[in-house]
């Protein structure tokens, strides 16, 4: 955490915070093959949540990017949401991948051992991640209200003393004069 802090004072929150999101995304294609290649060794629950944890990672970091780059509120708001839940999906593959090699006699763990440095990692990155963007969108929370408001569709209201008129639907209507006016122009 000290690393982090250090970096952040280094490069600024906004860097490490995209950085992270960058690695989010990179970190579940390195899932997704790590699944693959412990598929049968591992039971079926953990390579399943371990591919959609990978799948939810790529969500994250894409959905994160697009939200501070067009400053959308509601893609942040899923990309934390998710992340959250991932994270705590991730955590479980963690305790039973754990759990697994404790009580398991195996002769070969390292694909056991695979899965749970992965997931251990993972789980770490993905909530530094959401700390960071958190912290961000909090340091950048006037500059999203700012495009809210920008973005926002103003209401339309309609009264019947300043329309237009038609005749029958046959163009614009002949404006009168006023009285007043009428008779200034006759004077001329």
């Amino acid at each position: 955490m000290i690393g982090f802090v250090a970096a952040m004072r280094q490069l600024g929150l906004r860097a490490l915070a995209l950085s992270l999101l960058v690695t989010l995304g990179l970190l579940g294609i390195v899932e997704v093959a790590v699944a693959f290649q412990t598929y049968g060794f591992v039971p079926a629950a953990t390579t399943y949540l371990l591919l959609v944890c990978a799948g939810v990672q790529a969500f994250c970091a894409t959905t994160g990017l697009c939200g501070f780059r067009w400053l959308n509120c509601e893609c942040l708001w899923w990309s934390c949401f998710v992340l959250a839940f991932s994270a705590a999906g991730l955590a479980y593959v963690s305790t039973a991948t754990y759990f697994w090699l404790r009580e398991t006699d195996i002769e070969n763990p390292e694909h056991l051992l695979l899965v749970f440095g992965v997931s251990v990692v993972a789980d770490f990155v993905m909530i530094s991640t959401l700390m960071f963007v958190l912290l961000l969108y909090c340091k950048r929370r006037g500059a999203f209200m700012e495009a809210d408001r920008v973005n926002e569709l103003q209401a339309e209201f309609s009264d019947y003393a300043s329309r237009e008129g038609t005749r029958g639907g046959r163009g614009r209507k002949k404006q009168r004069l006023p009285v007043a006016e009428i008779s200034a122009h006759s004077h001329l």
